[in-house]
């Protein structure tokens, strides 16, 4: 059995798959393709029954000399408006490119399955690095669904013939238990060679074999050589041997400046994870930095840019409380704020207050001097003590307080307090409607979607806290939503 027989690819629509081989096309149409590269179409738009005799015979002499792609662009384009299968045009495809002539449709997702098309035609036919590719795309479940077996038969097969980054990839299947039954011997078998050849990142996983005597003989010189070595040009490599010499360990000595030369390599290289520690070791003076919070404050805000988790969330403190020498800035801070709401990276509770308290402030000035009864109407704590007497968070619930602080929102001009208002009035349960409310209602003010958002995932996590068997399953004044995702 060959590849084309048991691979299946995308339709054209993008909603079906199919096996793809030679026996799709009939023979008049095989022998005739490459006449078909010397083809024209007499018009733009051809009735279709001549579109059908060109299917039947692209040998056909009505057909005029152009190009492959043109009628193949033409057909891809009418496949909606005739009776053409979606099928058809696939081997269309394929065959234009068994005669290695590129069709480009016009999107990347298209290309895509023809660049998968034409790797299927050259792997049949013994070119490793395409037999590469589709073992990467059964891997990841990219165009084609996902086959592991199938894909680690592929790898195997290629690692047998001395194909490094095949035995690399097929190391840390082995290294993670991804695909196959996790074995250190089998991993260290694989990894090795590619490591000595420096093919990233596989020193990383070796050396933490040689490191702890996993599937070869301990030899911790050896994994440090291999990192050092990898690190000239691997921010990965540079950022293990930081972390190494920053700690330190019974087999590895703690080496401060050599940790932080490592480290300052790799947050240069953007390395994310890199920028956050450099960042936290200037904004506290640590490791041998001066305290410099604004050379802090730019490497904390690289690594946001960079997606990392901990310093969006660090930044988000940072900003609003003002630590570390950073000064206070609600607006930057509410920005962070977004980005972890978006991940569903929800604060704590007692952060979330903060964050009231701050806006309050801001709109309002101080407790002291600010008009009291208009701190009292602050639509994102009206709702945040409408939503914690509705839901019983923290206390009992208090449907008739919960209501009272539903129509003062409601009175601040807020479509989305107004709908919930109604909606409790009703005697409405649960907490799905929220959800429909904000689609329906979407506030201008982040901090109003915020407080709603944290309610309905607390609410959910404390369900399923419950569920599993948990007495209290209520968040803490300090207890992180991120925890309850966890």
């Amino acid at each position: 059995m060959t590849l084309l027989h048991h691979l299946t690819i995308p339709l054209a629509n993008g909603t079906e798959t199919h096996p793809l081989s030679l026996e799709d096309v009939d023979p008049i149409t095989q022998r005739s393709f490459y006449s078909l590269t010397h083809a024209y179409i007499p018009s733009n738009s051809p009735p279709l029954p001549y579109v059908h005799a060109l299917l039947k015979d692209l040998g056909d002499s009505r057909i005029y000399h152009y190009s492959a792609s043109h009628l193949f662009n033409w057909l891809h384009h009418h496949s909606n408006t005739n009776p053409l299968t979606h099928r058809k045009i696939d081997s269309l495809s394929y065959f234009l490119y068994k005669e290695n002539r590129f069709v480009f449709l016009g999107d990347s997702s298209n290309l895509r399955i023809n660049t998968f098309v034409l790797s299927l035609y050259k792997a049949e036919n013994g070119d490793d690095p395409s037999l590469f590719y589709i073992a990467g795309r059964l891997f990841d479940g990219d165009i084609i669904p996902r086959d592991l077996p199938q894909a680690i038969h592929y790898l195997t097969y290629l690692a047998s013939k001395g194909h490094l980054i095949a035995s690399a990839c097929l190391g840390i299947c082995f290294f993670h238990g991804a695909g196959v039954e996790q074995n250190d011997a089998w991993a260290a078998y694989y990894l090795k060679k590619p490591a000595e050849e420096d093919i990233h990142p596989t020193p990383i996983f070796f050396s933490e074999l040689l490191f702890h005597g996993r599937g070869v003989e301990k030899n911790v010189e050896e994994g440090l050589n291999l990192l050092k070595k990898a690190a000239e040009s691997c921010e990965h490599a540079q950022m293990r041997l930081a972390n190494l010499f920053l700690k330190g360990s019974k087999d590895v000595d703690r080496n401060v400046s050599e940790g932080m030369r490592y480290l300052k390599c790799a947050a240069e290289k953007s390395f994310p994870a890199a920028q956050f520690l450099l960042a936290s070791c200037l904004l506290r003076g640590e490791n041998g930095e001066k305290k410099n919070p604004e050379e802090g404050l730019r490497y904390m805000k690289l690594s946001a840019e960079g997606n990392d988790l901990r310093s969006q969330h660090t930044l988000a403190i940072l900003l609003l409380e003002g630590k570390e020498g950073v000064k206070k800035n609600l607006q930057e801070s509410l920005h962070y704020a977004r980005i972890l709401f978006e991940k569903k990276s929800f604060p704590s509770l007692e952060i979330l207050t903060k964050y009231l308290a701050a806006d309050r402030e801001e709109k309002y000035g101080s407790s002291s001097n600010g008009p009291s009864s208009q701190k009292e109407r602050h639509l994102p704590t009206l709702l945040y003590h409408a939503l914690t007497c509705f839901l019983g968070w923290g206390k009992e619930r208090n449907l008739a307080e919960a209501k009272c602080s539903f129509q003062l929102a409601a009175q601040e001009k807020s479509a989305l307090a107004e709908a919930i208002f109604k909606r409790v009035e009703e005697g409405v349960e649960g907490i799905d409607f929220l959800e429909e409310l904000l689609k329906l209602y979407p506030p201008q003010e982040f901090l109003i979607e915020a407080v709603v958002r944290f309610f309905i995932a607390a609410h959910r996590c404390s369900l399923k806290r419950k569920d599993e068997g948990e007495e209290d399953a209520s968040l803490s004044s300090k207890r992180s939503c991120l925890e309850l995702f966890k």
